[in-house]
C-alpha cells in the first residue's frame, strides 16, 4: 500500500498523479485563516461523503480530485466557499503474465541458440528470464532470448517476469527436456553377400539404434569413397 503526504494550497496549480494499484494516496488540505471549516472532497466534479473538519482525504482510486472549503457557522454562504487545485490520478498496475510463443522443448545437450519468445506487453518496463537447470547461458533480455545448453546441461524449467515501477508480473513457464548424447549405432545387410562381376545388390539398413527423428547417412567402401546418403544402396 503506497501513501504520501501532500497539501492542497493554490487553487490554480494543478499536478498528475500515476500511481501504482491499489491506489492509496492521502491528501492535506491547508487554508490561512482562523475560523473553523468543513472540507468537502470532490472526484470527476461528485461530491464525496463524508466531509470533515481536519481537511485530510485519502483518495482510493483513479479520477480527477479537488475539495472545497466551507465556513462551518454559514455553509449555505457560497461566497464564502473557496475550492482547492485540482489533482488527476492515473491507476497504474504490474504487468500482466507473458505468454510464450510457440517453441522448442525437447533439445540435445551441447546445442546452441535455441530461440524463445514471449508477446510484447505494453506496460512492461524490462523482462528477467531464468532457467531452473544447469550447464545453461541465456543471451539477451527482451521479448525474445536464445539460449545454450552446454554439454551436461540438465532439464528444467525456463521462466520469464515481466516487470515495471509498479512490481513484478506472475511468471509464465515452460518445461525444457534435455537429451543426452547417444552414438547411432547400425546394422546392414545385403541381397547377395557372393557376387560376380557385373551383378547388382543391394544394401540396406537392418537395424538401428540412437538414429534420431531425422538421421542421414553416408554410405562408404573400405576405400573409404562416398557411395550414398539414402538408407539403402545399389
Amino acid at each position: 500500500r503506497r501513501q504520501r503526504q501532500m497539501c492542497i494550497r493554490d487553487r490554480d496549480k494543478t499536478e498528475t498523479l500515476d500511481l501504482c494499484t491499489p491506489i492509496s494516496q492521502v491528501i492535506k488540505t491547508t487554508i490561512t485563516a482562523t475560523e473553523d471549516f468543513v472540507y468537502e472532497l470532490y472526484k470527476d466534479n461528485v461530491a464525496q461523503t463524508p466531509t470533515n473538519e481536519t481537511g485530510t482525504f485519502t483518495l482510493t482510486g483513479k479520477g480527477e480530485y479537488f475539495v472545497k472549503v466551507k465556513d462551518k457557522a454559514d455553509l449555505s454562504n457560497t461566497a464564502c466557499h473557496k475550492t482547492s487545485n485540482k489533482i488527476t490520478i492515473n491507476e497504474k498496475a504490474k504487468p500482466v503474465k507473458p505468454t510464450f510463443n510457440a517453441s522448442v522443448k525437447t533439445l540435445c545437450e551441447g546445442t546452441t541458440g535455441h530461440v524463445y519468445t514471449i508477446d510484447k506487453i505494453t506496460d512492461a518496463t524490462s523482462y528477467k528470464w531464468s532457467y531452473s537447470g544447469t550447464g545453461h547461458t541465456i543471451n539477451g533480455t527482451g521479448e525474445s532470448v536464445t539460449i545454450d545448453f552446454a554439454d551436461g546441461a540438465t532439464s528444467g524449467d525456463i521462466e520469464v517476469i515481466a516487470t515495471n515501477s509498479c512490481g513484478d508480473s506472475e511468471k509464465a513457464t515452460i518445461t525444457v527436456t534435455i537429451d543426452k548424447k547417444k552414438t547411432p549405432t547400425i546394422e546392414i545387410e545385403a541381397t547377395k553377400l557372393e557376387i560376380c562381376a557385373g551383378e547388382e545388390v543391394t544394401f540396406s539398413i537392418k537395424t538401428q539404434t540412437n538414429q534420431g527423428t531425422a538421421p542421414t547417412y553416408q554410405w562408404k567402401s573400405t576405400e573409404q569413397t562416398s557411395l550414398g546418403t539414402t538408407n539403402t544402396l545399389k
